[in-house]
């Protein structure tokens, strides 16, 4: 009997080194299964997890600054022809000069050759249809304009009434030179401002 239990002592172990075989090369499988899917798994590298590149950042000079320095420097010259008797000057000066100045009273009264009111012009404010030859710096500033001077657009915006062909066509020109136009062309400035 005794060497009958052992027999099967031996024989169980056997058995059971064989049984303990399986199961350690199962485990090893999803080991294995584990580091292909891993190998296999996209890098983050450049991916949605990587840090955007800054967008790069274009800095242009202030032109409503610029603009309020170049009304400062030009209200004693529109005087001085305003009270020489050019009414653009006039009107020019009105639109240039504060509104509690001196000068703002002049621009009022046409250079003193009528009693100051509070919201006329001495040339009118439609000023349409854009005529060559209307005043010299009208002339230069829509030709600067036209050319994709935005300088020339806002100065020429300026000195004109919201009512006129001249200030329309600054607004256009502003617009197209601010979307890449290089100037605003003949076509433009005839069919934008619909005349």
């Amino acid at each position: 009997m005794l060497v009958g239990l052992l027999a099967a002592a031996c024989g169980g172990g056997s058995d059971d080194s064989s049984a303990t075989g399986a199961p350690e090369s199962q485990a090893e499988a999803p080991e294995s299964q584990a580091d292909a899917s891993q190998a296999d798994a996209p890098s983050d590298e450049g991916g949605a997890g990587a840090e955007p590149e800054p967008a790069e950042v274009v800095v242009r000079d202030d032109p409503f600054a610029a603009i309020e320095t170049w009304r400062g420097e030009q209200v004693p010259g529109f005087t001085a022809d305003c009270q020489g008797g050019d009414l653009f000057a006039c009107d020019f000066l009105w639109y240039a000069a504060k509104s509690a100045s001196d000068e703002f009273q002049i621009a009022l009264s046409c250079g003193g050759t009528r009693e100051a009111t509070a919201n006329s012009r001495c040339v009118g404010d439609d000023l349409e249809p854009i005529t060559e030859g209307d005043h010299p710096l009208l002339d230069e500033f829509t030709a600067s304009c036209r050319d994709g001077d935005l300088d020339g657009c806002f100065r020429l915006r300026l000195l004109v009434s919201g009512a006129s062909a001249y200030y329309d066509f600054a607004e256009i020109c502003i617009d197209e030179i601010d979307d890449g136009a290089a100037s605003c062309s003949a076509e433009m400035f005839e069919d934008g401002l619909g005349r």
